[in-house]
């Protein structure tokens, strides 16, 4: 009587399902037949595969995972067999982003409108489900929106926030340069009226007005 994982040889034959019918015959010390006959359990290992998608960490097992990646963890069954399980693990992670921006007068950000400095968090969820955790640093500059400085030369920019074309009302405008807030140059624009700020990220700019009768600087809110 014999119980084996898997398969089991016997006498020269690999039997890989449980048998009571199989016998071997040999000649005992008297010279006669001897017959034996085989009763055979066989029992199966198993390997099993688990997809798993989860928010930045898994714990399986006694471990935590991080990171994506193929993970086996190897034990026994029951009958002693060998058990694998293999872990398809996709980890997905949590996002925290911080943003410092500065307005004049009032800033909008996710359908709210801000008129004081502060600091505002904002929460959600990414693509994948897991949180996503935005803080916003806001300096409120309460001025004029749209004029920075030298009222002498009357330059007037509308509609301010935009969320596309931005007119300038200003006679023989030479070029217009236009920077982001960490004094980046990201675009400029030769003798016209009228920018497209269309494609740029939401959030404040300077605009830098090249007149024929000196430079005019103008502060702009992209939304």
């Amino acid at each position: 009587t014999v119980t084996a994982c898997d398969s089991y040889t016997w006498h020269g034959t690999a039997y890989t399902a449980s048998s009571n019918t199989a016998t071997f015959t040999e000649t005992n010390a008297a010279g006669c037949d001897s017959v034996v006959t085989l009763n055979l359990t066989v029992n199966y290992s198993t390997l099993d595969s688990l997809d798993v998608a989860i928010c930045d960490s898994y714990e399986w097992e006694g471990h935590v995972y991080d990171e994506s990646g193929i993970y086996t963890y190897q034990t026994t069954t029951i009958a002693g067999c060998d058990s694998i399980i293999v872990v398809n693990l996709t980890v997905n992670h949590s996002v925290e982003v911080t943003v410092n921006d500065t307005a004049d007068n009032s800033y909008s950000w996710n359908g709210t409108t801000y008129t004081e400095s502060g600091t505002y968090q904002w929460q959600g969820t990414t693509d994948a489900g897991c949180d996503s955790t935005v803080t916003l640093i806001l300096v409120i500059n309460n001025v004029g929106i749209d004029r920075v400085d030298d009222a002498a030369l009357n330059v007037k920019v509308y509609p301010n926030p935009t969320s596309g074309w931005l007119n300038i009302d200003a006679d023989n405008v030479l070029s217009v340069e236009v920077y982001d807030q960490v004094g980046h140059l990201v675009a400029t624009y030769e003798k016209t009226n009228r920018i497209d700020l269309s494609g740029m990220p939401a959030g404040g700019y300077i605009i830098k007005i090249h007149l024929d009768r000196g430079l005019s600087v103008r502060r702009v809110i992209v939304k």
